[in-house]
């Protein structure tokens, strides 16, 4: 219901969720994905642990997020899937724009939105603009369940075969005694999955609290914090600044947590 799409599997990680949506697509060894040149190594790792081959497609600086107007020239015949990265939980026009560009050249479009969990930006949520799109509870999310994530869908077909990878291939072997198809053991467990829907029961307060924070903060640091479409508060607080090392270093002499993310 928070992605607006019919089906959702839980898995271990956002990293895996990603891994289990290209192996539901049938991606196989050696197929190229375009990716998002800046942002956390899992989205690459995720598609070369399977032995994919993840190429780099150039962002917006603006957004985070892979460059709609560049993305075409970036499709080479190798090309089978294109990720958007919903960076700090940015899912605009780009987004929308990519994934018309995907429909058109019969690319799958994977979603990661591990940041954007309760995002929505013209009456779409986060993790239901793309063919497949992924989720991640690990911790700093605004759900979290230590580690976690989960694969989602308007497509049973490809429901059921993420289900069927990450439950050693077959979603009725436990009753048949019989495994149809290779698959593996990449099962959420019952005790972190209630930590989930406890924190799922207050998301709407959740997110009430993050904007009312970004509200605060953009009062005093107006042009100088990222912003995202729609009216809402990005996952993180990414300030702009001309010396980012001095800024980490004196907000943590205040005790406020602070890192410089990523390099560009």
């Amino acid at each position: 219901q928070i992605a607006g799409v019919a089906h959702g599997v839980p898995t271990v990680s956002g990293t895996i969720a990603l891994t289990v949506a290209a192996k539901a697509l049938g991606l196989k060894p050696g197929d190229e994905i375009l990716v998002p040149a800046y942002g956390v190594i899992s989205t690459i790792n995720a598609f070369a642990s399977i032995g994919l081959a993840p190429r780099l497609a150039e962002i917006d600086f603006a957004t985070g997020c892979i460059d709609p107007a560049r993305l075409k020239a970036r499709l080479t015949p190798n090309t089978r899937a294109v990720c958007f990265v919903d960076f700090s939980g940015h899912t605009g026009q780009a987004l929308v724009d990519v994934a018309a560009l995907c429909r058109d050249h019969g690319l799958p479009l994977i979603e990661d939105a591990a940041c954007a969990l309760g995002q929505r930006f013209q009456g779409r949520s986060a993790g239901g603009f793309g063919t497949i799109g992924c989720l991640s509870f690990s911790v700093a999310k605004v759900m979290t369940t230590g580690q976690g994530g989960a694969v989602l869908t308007e497509d049973k077909s490809l429901a059921d075969q993420a289900a069927c990878w990450i439950d050693h291939g077959d979603l009725d072997w436990r009753q048949t005694n019989t495994h149809r198809h290779v698959g593996t053991n990449l099962r959420f467990n019952d005790i972190l999955a209630s930590f989930g829907l406890s924190q799922l029961a207050t998301l709407d307060q959740r997110l009430e609290r993050k904007r009312a924070a970004f509200a605060a903060l953009g009062e005093e640091l107006d042009g100088h914090l990222f912003t995202v479409p729609g009216g809402e508060a990005p996952l993180h607080n990414i300030v702009f600044a001309d010396e980012p090392a001095r800024l980490v270093q004196d907000l943590r002499a205040h005790g406020i947590g602070a890192a410089q993310q990523y390099r560009y």
